[in-house]
């Protein structure tokens, strides 16, 4: 089977609606129409956006304002950026970080940044399920932070 690109892509929602596995239907059309995460490593994209969609895969499972399992930063992309807390000091800080979440244009003195960029065990994030810092993300959140 050849792909035909004359075709749109089909939403994964459309198709999982589709098969029965979801209790209502998608329009395809409406589907990708919806407000949508940026891949990481989409250049056409906004540095924001691919930094807001990253943490919202990647760190809003307990990052989710005051609803999440730590209380204070809320990375869920769909949160206005003024409502995020970035501007804080972090909920756990030690004298040897950062003592902001984010530090307009300086990025080795944001929080975020430090632990994202930590191999170390006490300090890395996420603390389970990595061993090393996402290159590509650091890259893309150094150039975030430096633009602000």
């Amino acid at each position: 089977h050849a792909y035909r690109s004359d075709f749109p892509p089909i939403n994964q929602l459309v198709i999982w609606a589709g098969w029965g596995l979801l209790d209502r239907s998608f329009d395809n059309t409406d589907a990708q129409l919806a407000p949508h995460l940026a891949d990481l490593k989409d250049e056409s994209a906004p540095l924001q956006d691919r930094v807001r969609s990253y943490w919202d895969g990647n760190c809003s499972m307990c990052h989710a304002g005051n609803t999440g399992a730590v209380t204070g930063w809320d990375a869920r992309a769909f949160t206005p950026v003024a409502d995020q807390g970035l501007d804080r000091s972090p909920r756990s800080g030690s004298p040897d970080m950062a003592a902001l979440l984010i530090s307009p244009g300086d990025p080795e003195a944001s929080y975020i940044y430090q632990r994202s960029a930590s191999e170390e065990l006490p300090l890395r994030m996420p603390p389970l399920g990595r061993n090393r810092a996402d290159d590509v993300y650091l890259d893309v959140l150094q150039r975030w932070i430096s633009s602000l």
